[in-house]
């Protein structure tokens, strides 16, 4: 029997999933994405990843005949690589985009980056547009990055680290990245200014083949050589891409969530993004732009239940939700610098914290409000449809059903989204028969709706 082997890189953590062609779960392999900070800046130990993924597909391999490898990852990410020299082909280390040192770039790096009505890339702290750590690249290092023969971004590198051939794609290149004109389906005027369009590789859609496994890697794992290797997607457009199959046309939207919630709209327009909100364009596999609304959910969740001395993981009841509500006691943004809906506040909590209450439940009903917020800036239609981290946790469903009113709200029963997602790309599969759904039920909290205006004051104030 064939298998299909996925490599869901995150921000957080690094899976590897085998599925049959059918989408059956074989086997998974976990290991956390740890960043090194050794010299010359805070980046992804990349060796270390690609040991890790060979050893999984070899040993997968004895038992399993894998023909087909799809990769997905975190976006803000690239590698810059020499292809003329095969013993250290990447110039440098691959760049952690939390890493706050690039913006010491900042002055000149405005000089030439693109406005966001060109892009729909709102200008993000540290390295989280990704031209911003190119140029910061090219300007601290200039003998290595003089070197530089291609850029390719996250996924696009697995696949040639996998293959040997070298492409770029749209769902990562128009991430935030200042890359990308979305709504002319080309590069930025940045590229064209730095003259880095050479570097940027042929463009294939996601759901191309790059090429067959290189023989040195067949021969390390076992697997043939006939063993095809898609071009890969960005992680947030694998999970929305199981919906855009599913719905053909309906209006939807689909939260993504984990260290980051995104929402993406089908239907919003281009025209109704603020920048200052951290709304921007992302693009769908056909290359259409997407209207998106961002906060770091995860983070923000670690950085509340670090602060009340508790983790998300604790029971709570809506009794202790309704304490929060009666006493007034609000989780207010941000939490995590300059991102969200509210990127220039700091994260607090005002009113009376009612004793005993489990920090989780203050960080689930400010996740519900900041899901909320998102839709509501995004002007989200149509049904609802919960993706990634937050599936199990009931509670944040229920609440943020209530606050939708009408608009009804669904939860995967996949725990995979994202690599469903990226399956698909692989198999041309009725997305009816791996896009299963819950729909939640609202919880009743009384005043919810009061309070919910009262926090929106507090953080508009």
């Amino acid at each position: 029997m064939n298998h299909i082997a996925i490599l869901d890189i995150g921000k957080t953590n690094i899976k590897l999933h085998l599925r049959s062609e059918t989408g059956d779960s074989i086997k998974q392999a976990t290991k956390p994405n740890s960043v090194s900070d050794t010299p010359p800046y805070p980046h992804y130990d990349v060796e270390s990843i690609w040991r890790w993924i060979l050893d999984h597909l070899g040993g997968w391999q004895i038992d399993h005949n894998i023909t087909t490898i799809v990769i997905t990852t975190h976006g803000a990410t690239a590698a810059l690589i020499d292809r003329t020299d095969p013993s250290t082909p990447l110039v440098l280390p691959v760049l952690d985009y939390e890493y706050k040192g690039v913006e010491s770039a900042n002055e000149n790096y405005q000089r030439v980056r693109p406005c966001f009505s060109e892009t729909g890339s709102p200008d993000l702290p540290a390295g989280l547009n990704l031209a911003r750590q190119l140029y910061w690249q090219y300007s601290m290092f200039p003998n290595e990055f003089s070197k530089v023969t291609d850029i390719l971004t996250y996924p696009q590198y697995w696949a040639w680290r996998l293959t040997g051939k070298r492409y770029s794609e749209v769902t990562s290149l128009g991430c935030h990245t200042d890359l990308w004109n979305p709504q002319k389906a080309t590069y930025s005027s940045l590229v064209e200014a730095m003259n880095w369009t050479k570097l940027f590789p042929e463009l294939r859609q996601a759901t191309d083949i790059a090429g067959a496994i290189a023989p040195n890697i067949a021969t390390a794992t076992g697997i043939s050589t006939d063993c095809k290797v898609y071009v890969g997607i960005h992680d947030s457009n694998a999970s929305y891409y199981r919906y855009l199959a599913k719905k053909r046309g309906d209006e939807f939207t689909v939260v993504s969530t984990g260290t980051w919630s995104v929402a993406m709209s089908s239907h919003s327009k281009p025209s109704s993004l603020s920048e200052s909100q951290d709304l921007l364009l992302n693009v769908d596999v056909n290359g259409s732009p997407v209207v998106c609304s961002r906060f770091m959910a995860g983070r923000e969740t670690q950085l509340i239940c670090d602060q009340l001395d508790g983790t998300i993981d604790e029971d709570f009841t809506v009794s202790d939700l309704q304490r929060l509500i009666d006493n007034s006691c609000f989780c207010l943004p941000s939490w995590a610098d300059g991102t969200g809906p509210y990127p220039h506040k700091t994260g607090k909590i005002i009113g009376e914290l009612p004793l005993n209450t489990p920090p989780a439940a203050v960080a689930t009903l400010y996740l519900a409000l900041m899901i909320d917020k998102q839709l509501d800036l995004i002007s989200s239609s149509g049904p609802i449809f919960i993706e990634g981290a937050y599936q199990k946790n009931n509670l944040l469903l229920g609440i943020l059903s209530t606050l939708r009113g009408n608009q009804e709200l669904f939860v995967s029963k996949d725990e995979t989204g994202t690599v469903t997602g990226a399956f698909m790309l692989a198999k041309e599969i009725d997305s009816e028969d791996v896009v299963s759904v819950k729909k939640i039920e609202a919880v009743k909290l009384r005043d919810i709706q009061l309070y919910k205006k009262k926090w929106s004051d507090h953080c508009d104030n």
